[in-house]
């Protein structure tokens, strides 16, 4: 019981902490940090700060892609912990894409803009979509035979 007040204010703490860092956040220092690609999207260089793991930044990136509608692509840069974003600024601003970022808990910062190489981590597009309907798929599968085993289970329990 304790551990469910401790979690509640420190969950009331860290939104606190958002808050305050949205009031604080300009879209102006990212302005170097866009640019304009074919059809009216944007690519965006950030990183975040107080990241240390590879692990870690891949999945924050990847849970931004999977959570906000109007990203068309995230490329990756684990090495250099560098995200490139293109997005739809009809469907999406770019505040809303910073405020997604410190709502996962982390702080954006601006990248200067640089031609750049694909890198090899990509979320976007027709592939990953694809890889990760399959996988949702298959795993409701089995949360479903779960849930079957589980009824048999308790039906034999009585």
């Amino acid at each position: 019981m304790e551990f469910n007040i401790n979690q509640s204010i420190h969950n009331e703490d860290n939104n606190e902490n958002q808050k305050l860092l949205l009031k604080e956040i300009d879209e102006s220092i990212f302005s170097s940090s866009i640019h304009k690609k074919r059809f009216g999207l944007l690519e965006l260089h950030i990183t975040v700060e107080k990241i240390y793991s590879h692990y870690d930044f891949e999945k924050i990136f990847r849970d931004l892609y999977l959570k906000t509608r109007g990203i068309k692509s995230i490329e990756i840069d684990e090495n250099y912990y560098k995200a490139f974003i293109i997005f739809n600024p009809k469907k999406i601003s770019l505040k809303e894409i910073l405020e997604n970022i410190i709502y996962l808990g982390y702080t954006p910062s601006p990248i200067k803009y640089k031609e750049r190489k694909r890198t090899r981590n990509y979320y976007g597009g027709g592939l990953f979509d694809d890889i990760y309907n399959v996988l949702s798929f298959f795993g409701s599968i089995f949360v479903s035979i779960g849930n079957v085993i589980a009824d048999i289970l308790f039906i034999f329990k009585r």
